[in-house]
Parts: C-alpha cells; structure tokens; sequence
C-alpha cells in the first residue's frame, strides 16, 4: 500500500503541474483500485492537517465554526437522511456538475455551443467544434482549477458569511479546493464514478467518525476554586438523557440539558420568556456540574452564569413588555380527575409520535410548557392550583382553537386568553 500511495502521489503531482484531458494507458480495474484508495488516503491525510490548522484558528478565537451548515445537519437531521444527503445524493450531484464537463467530450457550454452552431449550418458547426477543441487545450490548466476553485467557494456557504470569514475563507475551504483536485484528477485520468465514489466514501467516512466523536462529551470548562467548582461539558444534540439535580443552588447537577432550559431554571423563568439572537447556539446540549463550597449561596446563580456568558460569549438583559397570555384554569374537577395518576414517582416523559402528544405523570405546569412550544403560544398558570399528576394525550394536529375546546371537553381544562406585563430575559450573543 506504501508504494501504491507514493506512485499515486508522484503521477498526482505530475498532473497537478500541467493539468491535460488525457487518461491513464492503464485502466485495468486492479490499478484503478490502487490509485483510488491510495489518492483517498493523501486526501484524508491533507484534510486533518487543514482541519487541525482550523481548530488552531478557532481555539485562539478568531473564527467560530458552530454555525457551520454540516454542523447543524448532524445535530439535527436524522441520521439516514443526512448519510442520503450528505453520502448519495450531494456526492452525485456535484459530481455531475463540476466534474462531468472537465472532458469535452460531455461539457455542456461546448455541446450548447456547437448544437447553436449547427443550426446555422454545418461549416459553422465544423468551425466551432474546431475552435472550441483547440481552446480547451490551451487552456485546459485554467479550466482544471477553475473547477476546483468554483467547487470549494460553494462551499463557504456553509458559514455564515461574515468579513472575518471571508478573511479566513483561503484556509477554511482550503480542504474542498484540495478535494476537488483529487476528484478533478480521478474523473480526468480514470472515470467519473471513480469521483463518485471516492467523494461519497469520504462524506461517509467523515460523518461517521464526526458522529462517533459527537458521542463523547466535550469539556468546555473545569474550574476550581476556595469558593466553588464548576464544570461545563458539550454533549450531542441527539443525547436523549436530560437530568436535573439542584437544592437550593449550594450544588447543580445539569446533565444533557439545553442551554436555554438551564438559564430559564437559573432565573426562575418559564423557557418562553427567555428570548435569543441565536436559537441554535441557545439549542446547545451541555453537562453543567457546580458545588459552592461558600456560606454564600445566593452567589451561585450569578456564578453560573458569568461562567456561561464569558465561555459563549453572550450577555443577558431584563426586558418587559405587554404580552398576550393564557391561562390554563381548572373548570371541572372531577374530569381532570378521571386523568390523574396514582405513580406520583414515576418519570415524568413526553412523546410526540403519529400526531399525537402523548404527556406522562405530569403536573399543569408541565403542561403549560410542552404546549407552550408546541403552539407558540405563552400558555401558563398564573397561580397553581394543583400538584397532582395526570396522563393527558392531545392531537398535535388540531389548531389552537380546537385545542381550547378540546381541553375544556376531555379534561375540564380552559384557556383564558389575558394581557400581561412580563418580563423577559434577553440572551445576546456576540456575532
């Protein structure tokens, strides 16, 4: 495999130098096999390097890729449907677009050029077809890295196009400009499902470790002190475990919870008064683990979050304005109570499948918050009646209107629509 990698990468480097539509004499399906994992491999090589120079930049705090689209994709998407995308059909497409027309043979401004061409007769046809042939040629190199070039910058779209990204731009795509090279030079020596494959088996193999490495918790933060000790970790998005553990914030125990969930417990706020410039940087997982060794416990709420603040960069203002609420308000009893649970210990869950909400072991509160982000609308109550527990089931489907009937039909539940002054909490990250 060795010697496989150095000759490939001696006729890769070879190519490089004088790019020209000419395949390699030998095309047995053995040989093409060497040099398609053999140029795999130089490229993962080249990739970590760029990658490794990234995470420098970014740890000395000049850029932040969080906002990165293949980011948010793995966080977000299901996983079939980002490996579909990300490992089939972008490959594919990309391919057909930057890539099929470096032989002139399949080009498509040529091809449209001479098909013009013979509408106005055949010598003209012949002309062009001639003109065009001879331009390729000469200037082949050009076109070569020109598809390369076009190749990476699509892909600086996937920040968010800022003037220190564009700054950074040369090293932050520098590893697609590289790969389109190594694709460019398997469709021109080889063949176009030599590029195919090679770029599907990459995304693949990228993905799947960034998964794997999505696993693992990421430690943003360990401090200790004579007063205290806090610890911060990043964890997946699709970590499904959240666990909340505090007594009186003298020790706090967050683990797989939202940002935007921990700073409305930090401030005793229902979620939807706490209002952002960036919900996906708010929507971020963490493990949050403080002990305030101090008699002063009042401290450990503004300790936790100067902590937050300064490690992601956001500051925190107290707004109020009038806003329009509804209050859940208990009409009759003795339905509601037909819905009540007798496991008061059992977990709380909440599942959303087949359009129905199905809500587990929970109190009004509860209820209030889940169809709060489900109907965003700001559903709470104003002063809670009960503490019971109660297995509720809502369609998801139904407008809100409907819901209102229905919660007053099936539970004895009403919504009382009411003007408020609330005041909000307003987290501002720093762009």
């Amino acid at each position: 495999m060795k010697t496989a990698i150095i000759e490939t990468a001696k006729d890769f480097l070879n190519f490089l130098k004088n790019p020209v539509e000419k395949q390699d004499p030998i095309q047995t399906t053995q040989h093409k096999s060497k040099r398609f994992f053999a140029i795999l491999a130089i490229e993962f090589v080249v990739s970590v390097i760029i990658l490794a120079i990234i995470a420098g930049i970014e740890a000395l705090g000049f850029i932040n890729t969080d906002d990165h689209a293949i980011t948010s994709m793995l966080e977000e998407l299901p996983i079939w449907l980002m490996m579909l995308f990300g490992a089939v059909l972008a490959p594919v497409l990309e391919e057909l677009v930057f890539r099929l027309p470096l032989r002139f043979k399949y080009n498509y401004f040529a091809r449209f050029m001479i098909f013009a061409a013979s509408v106005t007769g055949r010598r003209n046809k012949i002309k062009t077809q001639f003109y065009l042939r001879n331009f390729w040629r000469k200037n082949f190199r050009l076109i070569f890295y020109l598809s390369a070039l076009l190749f990476s910058l699509l892909h600086l779209t996937n920040f968010e196009i800022s003037t220190i990204i564009l700054i950074f731009a040369p090293i932050l795509i520098a590893s697609q400009f590289f790969g389109g090279l190594v694709l460019g030079y398997l469709r021109v020596r080889y063949n176009l499902l030599l590029a195919i494959l090679s770029h599907s088996l990459f995304n693949t193999i990228l993905f799947t470790v960034s998964l794997i490495v999505m696993i693992f918790p990421t430690e943003k933060l360990n401090i200790e002190t004579e007063e205290y000790r806090i610890k911060i970790e990043e964890v997946s998005p699709r970590t499904n475990l959240n666990s909340f553990a505090d007594s009186n914030f003298d020790s706090v125990n967050y683990s797989g919870v939202r940002m935007k969930t921990i700073i409305s417990l930090l401030f005793e706020k229902d979620e939807f008064l706490v209002e952002t410039n960036n919900p996906q940087k708010i929507r971020k997982k963490i493990n949050l683990d403080f002990v305030n060794y101090s008699k002063d416990i009042s401290a450990s709420k503004n300790i936790i979050i100067s902590h937050l603040s300064q490690l992601y960069n956001f500051t925190v203002e107290h707004k109020k304005r009038q806003q329009e609420i509804w209050e859940i308000q208990i009409k009759d009893s003795l339905k509601l109570r037909k819905h009540q649970t007798t496991q008061g210990d059992k977990i709380i869950s909440r599942t959303n499948t087949n359009g129905k909400i199905e809500m587990k072991n929970v109190d009004l509160s509860s209820v209030a918050g889940w169809l709060t982000s489900v109907y965003e609308k700001k559903i709470y109550i104003v002063n809670e009646t009960t503490w019971e527990r109660f297995d509720i089931t809502i369609n998801s489907n139904k407008d809100f209107d409907e819901l209102i009937e229905f919660l007053n039909s099936e539970y004895g539940i009403s919504l009382k629509q009411n003007w408020k002054e609330l005041e909000y909490i307003s987290v501002n990250f720093e762009k």
